[in-house]
C-alpha cells in the first residue's frame, strides 16, 4: 500500500484492509473466551476487582486493530425479569465498552448493545447453564 493511503502506517496489514492488519478468527475467540470470565458484581454492572486484568486483555488485542469495529453484547440469565434483565444487560455491555475507551480504544470503534436473557446459549434450569449465559460477546462489526 503506497504511504499516502496506508491507514496503519505503523503495521504491516493487506491492501484490501488499507493497510491495516485484519482481524483473524483466533483472535476474536480469544476476545469473546476473555468475554466469558468478566465478572460484573450481582444486580449491578460494575465489575469484580479479578475482571480488570481481562478488560485490559480485551483492549491488548483490539489495540493492534486499529481500524477494527467491535459491538459489546451482555447477555443475562433468565433468573428476573425482563425488565431488569434487559437494562442490565444493556449497562454491563456498556460499561464494557467505557471500560475499553478508557484504556484507549476510540469510541468510534465500539457499539453496546444488550439482550438480557433472550439469547440463552444453555438451559437456564441450571445453576452451570445459567452461569453460562451471564456473559459478555464481542462481534466484529463488518
Amino acid at each position: 500500500v503506497p504511504d499516502h493511503l496506508d491507514k496503519c502506517p505503523d503495521v504491516a496489514g493487506p491492501a484490501s484492509n488499507n493497510g491495516c492488519p485484519e482481524i483473524k478468527e483466533e483472535q476474536m475467540k480469544q476476545l469473546n473466551d476473555y468475554g466469558k470470565t468478566i465478572l460484573f458484581n450481582t444486580g449491578k454492572f460494575t465489575f469484580q476487582e479479578k475482571t480488570y486484568p481481562v478488560l485490559d486483555n480485551m483492549a491488548k488485542i483490539m489495540r493492534e486493530y486499529p481500524t477494527a469495529k467491535f459491538i459489546i453484547e451482555g447477555h443475562t440469565d433468565s433468573t428476573g425479569s425482563d425488565k431488569i434483565n434487559l437494562p442490565l444487560s444493556e449497562n454491563r455491555a456498556n460499561a464494557v465498552k467505557v471500560y475499553l475507551i478508557e484504556k484507549g480504544i476510540d469510541a468510534s470503534r465500539l457499539s453496546s448493545k444488550g439482550y438480557g436473557s433472550s439469547r440463552p446459549i444453555e438451559s437456564n434450569k441450571t445453576v452451570k447453564g445459567r452461569e453460562i449465559n451471564r456473559r459478555v460477546e464481542v462481534v466484529l462489526e463488518k
